[in-house]
């Protein structure tokens, strides 16, 4: 059974040819939170949002952990959370 887990882009195709391989995601709009951090001053988001993203990270990286074999999201950092054009949805990639 397939969690919910929205904060995943949807993936659409795989497509393999000769030695290349290529996934078609789900476009994401908005900014990094990097970015949107820079924009913002470096002033702190409010306390409720960074839990709920938090919490949502931690979802989908329990999902990732308990796979077999685990899957490891090597990178996770600002740059590869997307925040949406609602200032308030997460989107995990990379």
């Amino acid at each position: 059974m397939r969690r919910n887990l929205p904060i995943v882009p949807r993936v659409y195709d795989f497509i393999q040819q000769n030695n290349s391989a290529y996934l078609v995601l789900e476009f994401i709009r908005g900014q990094n939170l990097h970015q949107r951090m820079e924009a913002r001053g470096h002033r702190p988001f409010p306390l409720d949002l960074v839990i709920e993203w938090g919490c949502a990270i931690c979802d989908v990286l329990e999902h990732m952990h308990n796979q077999s074999p685990p899957l490891i999201h090597r990178d996770l950092k600002p740059d590869n959370l997307m925040l949406l054009e609602d200032d308030r949805t997460i989107k995990m990639i990379d």
